[in-house]
């Protein structure tokens, strides 16, 4: 007597099936683990490539920016004319020229500042972006020297062509500015020329990096600073003006450019105050008690030291003889 076992051979051929699916199930895993390596080992290739060509490319394109510096020799030099300069016309065209020259060299330190990535090959990929605009910098020290740039077209010439328009006359504060502005532009082309002759050093002798411009970048700052500072000074500078009122219950002066004595004695207050080319000034005078020996007539240079709640001029004073 036979008896199939028809339920038996199912199992074993439902255990079979089992064991096939597990097999290809593992062989697709390690395909797919196989191909996604190969596929991240071609993406990292392809990323190092971009990597290195983006490095290159800043790396020559600072190097350009360098070397092709256009110093301030021409810019010193009209600073040297306006200072000598007697002539209303003339010292007011040689302001504009210089601010021209001045924006086409405060564009080509900010290309600088652009250009001076701290991107190298042997840094790891996850950088800290700093974006600004239409500006990206990859240091802080880039991020630091943008905010820190003022303009010296902006900052220094346009406003002393206010300041000159206002005044008439280069007075001894303008004076000092344009001379320290004149030195400093000429320490830093000496700087500059210093950095790329270093420069050619690294490069001829192969030992250049990509970071090395953060270097360049840091040796430029102190001085690229004191430029900062002299546009600051001159932007709160009101000018020389000449007290033609004081009211000590209110602390207040109210001052005007270019009156002279004789004109203070022969015209009355209300007569200066309504001369539109002159306008007044009234000023805070909440610290005049520090300068008991301020009178009407007398000139006296003032900063613009910040906003009164009484809506007046606070300010900062010095003698012009202090200036000399």
């Amino acid at each position: 007597m036979f008896f199939r076992n028809d339920g038996k051979e199912k199992g074993m051929e439902h255990l079979k099936m089992k064991k096939w699916l597990k097999r290809a199930t593992l062989l697709l895993v390690m395909a797919i683990m196989i191909y996604q390596a190969m596929e991240i080992r071609s993406l990292s290739k392809d990323y190092r490539m971009l990597n290195e060509g983006y490095v290159a490319k800043v790396d020559t394109s600072f190097r350009h920016a360098l070397h092709d510096w256009n110093t301030s020799r021409e810019l010193v030099a009209i600073i040297n004319q306006i200072q000598a300069s007697e002539d209303y016309l003339e010292t007011r065209e040689l302001i504009d020229s210089a601010r021209e020259m001045a924006a086409t060299w405060s564009k080509q330190l900010v290309n600088l500042i652009h250009l001076s990535d701290s991107v190298s090959l042997n840094e790891p990929s996850q950088i800290e972006f700093y974006r600004v605009n239409e500006f990206w910098f990859t240091s802080e020290q880039q991020y630091d020297m943008f905010f820190e740039n003022r303009s010296i077209d902006w900052y220094i010439f346009r406003r002393m062509s206010y300041l000159y328009w206002q005044t008439k006359h280069i007075d001894n504060f303008m004076e000092q500015v344009l001379g320290d502005l004149a030195r400093k532009l000429v320490l830093f082309d000496e700087k500059i020329a210093a950095i790329q002759e270093q420069d050619r050093y690294f490069w001829y002798e192969s030992q250049r990096q990509p970071v090395m411009q953060q270097r360049y970048l840091h040796e430029i700052r102190e001085i690229y600073q004191q430029i900062n500072e002299l546009g600051n000074d001159l932007n709160q500078y009101t000018g020389e003006v000449t007290i033609i009122s004081k009211n000590e219950e209110e602390n207040t002066l109210v001052v005007m450019y270019g009156v002279t004595v004789e004109e203070l004695a022969s015209t009355s207050l209300e007569l200066l105050k309504s001369d539109q080319y002159r306008p007044h000034i009234t000023i805070d005078g909440t610290n005049m008690k520090e300068f008991p020996e301020l009178q009407v007539g007398q000139s006296i240079a003032v900063w613009n030291d910040g906003y009164s709640q009484r809506g007046m001029e606070p300010f900062k004073v010095r003698m012009p003889s202090e200036l000399q």
